[in-house]
């Protein structure tokens, strides 16, 4: 009798033992379906910072290219100027000289203003809309 009890006593602990290990092999496709769900959704994650990061590449490209294309009219209205500014210096470092020879200040002065109407229409005409 001894051993039937010892037989029953091992078979219903290995029957408890079954039903643990086949909830413990559900639980365990219940981790890796959880997981291949958060795996899944990762990548899609990645894969849309990959498309913003693209985007924000070329955003970022179109604003340097626009930069440098003002920078270069920049360059162009200031070199236009120059002359401007030479005849500018010039006239003011020769004003006394010009004050005593009348015809000639008057001269300098109608040409300097000349220069200047010619210059302010040639930069309208240039001026980016």
């Amino acid at each position: 009798m001894e051993t039937s009890a010892t037989g029953a006593i091992t078979m219903a602990q290995s029957s408890t033992f079954m039903q643990r290990v086949a909830a413990l092999e559900q639980r365990v496709t219940e981790i890796e379906g959880s997981v291949r769900e958060v795996s899944d959704n990762l990548q899609v994650e990645i894969e849309a910072r990959k498309d913003a990061d693209t985007r924000l590449s070329g955003q970022i490209e179109g604003l340097r290219s626009a930069l440098r294309d003002l920078e270069k009219v920049s360059t162009e209205v200031d070199a236009r100027a120059l002359p401007l500014v030479v005849l500018g210096i010039v006239l003011t470092g020769i004003g006394d000289w010009l004050a005593s020879v009348t015809w000639l200040g008057v001269a300098s002065i109608v040409l300097g203003a000349m220069a200047s109407v010619y210059a302010l229409i040639i930069l309208a005409r240039h001026r980016p809309s």
